[in-house]
């Protein structure tokens, strides 16, 4: 027996605690090879040979799985157990909702392999990550882009230090309001992070508001990687017209919808002489149709203040004090003064759409998440947990599942083995979890 067992000692000295973790997966394929066996095995003697054996069959199994699972602090076989059931069951009944839903075939173990990879890589635990793939196709209904998508947020949580759900409910928002696809993902997650860490809006908030933001943005232009990068430097404008982000993002969202739903039209006219029904009616961007406005109140605030008012105004006045200083910096005729305040105000958009952070410093800093200890212990655990999901095991516990409950049955209809039951065989039980 004591060839089976997997073993892994820890101690408090810092060179023992290393090359245990170092062990520990070397140690759990080494018992993912012999367990399964050895569990079927046991039962297969517990059937035979009675009570007797079913009690030995218990404590095998607790000796081999207790030597690998040992470094948990206390999870048994029963703890590993029900993640792997539960693993299994939720990658089959997503690939059966791919199915209802798409009318494609989907292999849940595929789905699972690729699950436990992306763990492994960027320190999650395959249940988050299989939860994270269910909500992205929840979501968006496209299987490809719940499963590339959540390998893109599952570094990014890591590299940002966000919850890998708030990152993918961004994702999912991200494709669904502005058709961001998963190639492009990487780039506008770094936007989004840096806008939430400017202070007064955190990550979780914009994910949380990102519905918000979307729902009007296609209609004003600002779908795509391109409109969505337009919105980030209207946001970023916004921040500085207003104080916070937080009032920015009122700001910024009343204007995109006063222009989708043509509320402002009237008032446009009247005031501004501006068209905006002609000029949505002739493709014209956000920007664009931003632009002719301040460029119709001559880049003045009491002009914008007969049709904007509050966190709007600070916004496009923050913007047309960008188009007045470029118009009076230019040198020329008129058309060419407003051809300088045209620039100058398209750089300001241009400079504010940049992020303060890349996707490559969110990327490092994953990688150095990645050698924390809490990260290297989170890392080993879950590589133990991925051993129970190996097909030797999935059948040993169907096995289990199925034997356990008939023996205890047996037991309560007959009083001898009552009896026995009483005395000491649930204990025996208990004791191996």
């Amino acid at each position: 027996m004591a060839d089976k067992e997997a073993t892994l000692k820890l101690t408090l000295k810092s060179d023992g605690f290393k090359a245990g973790l170092s062990d520990a997966e070397k140690a759990a394929k080494k018992a993912g090879d012999s367990m399964g066996k050895q569990i079927s095995k046991g039962l297969s003697d517990a059937g035979k040979a009675g009570l007797d054996a079913l009690k030995g069959s218990i404590s095998n199994l607790k000796s081999a799985v207790m030597g690998v699972a040992g470094i948990a602090g206390g999870f048994g076989v029963v703890e590993f157990a029900r993640r792997a059931i539960a693993s299994e069951s939720a990658f089959k009944k997503l690939a059966f909702q791919i199915r209802a839903g798409t009318g494609e075939m989907a292999n849940w173990k595929n789905m699972q392999r690729d699950a436990q990879a992306t763990a492994l890589k960027f320190g999650h635990t395959t249940e988050e990550i299989g939860k994270s793939i269910s909500d992205l196709y929840q979501a968006v209904g496209d299987p490809k882009f719940a499963q590339d998508a959540s390998k893109v947020v599952a570094e990014m949580a890591t590299g940002a230090h966000e919850p890998l759900e708030t990152m993918t409910n961004l994702a999912g928002g991200l494709n669904e309001k502005f058709g961001i696809t998963a190639q492009q993902l990487p780039d506008v997650l770094a936007s989004v992070v840096s806008l939430g860490n400017k202070g007064g809006v955190s990550v979780g908030d914009l994910a949380d508001k990102i519905g918000i933001i979307g729902a009007n943005a296609k209609g004003a232009g600002l779908d795509g990687e391109k409109g969505f990068k337009l919105l980030v430097g209207m946001l970023n404008i916004a921040d500085n017209a207003t104080g916070t982000l937080k009032k920015g993002i009122t700001g910024v969202t009343g204007i995109i919808e006063g222009i989708t739903n043509n509320t402002l039209g009237e008032s446009l006219k009247k005031n501004l002489q501006f068209d905006l029904a002609k000029a949505k009616k002739q493709g014209l961007e956000f920007d664009d149709i931003l632009g002719q406005i301040i460029e119709k109140s001559g880049g003045s605030h009491d002009n914008l203040a007969k049709v904007f008012a509050g966190d709007q105004l600070k916004v496009v006045t923050e913007l047309a004090k960008v188009y007045q200083e470029g118009f009076d910096s230019t040198k020329g005729s008129k058309a060419e003064k407003t051809k300088g305040a045209w620039a100058a105000y398209e750089q300001a958009i241009a400079d504010a759409s940049k992020s303060a952070l890349t996707v490559k410093d969110i990327q490092e800093e994953a990688a150095r998440e990645m050698e924390t200890p809490e990260k290297k212990i989170a890392t080993a655990m879950e590589k133990l947990a991925q051993v129970f999901t190996s097909e030797k095991f999935s059948h040993a516990f169907t096995q289990l599942s199925e034997f356990i409950p008939k023996v205890v049955d047996t037991m309560l209809k007959h009083p001898l083995l009552t009896g026995a039951l009483l005395s000491g065989v649930p204990s025996a039980i208990a004791s191996s979890v």
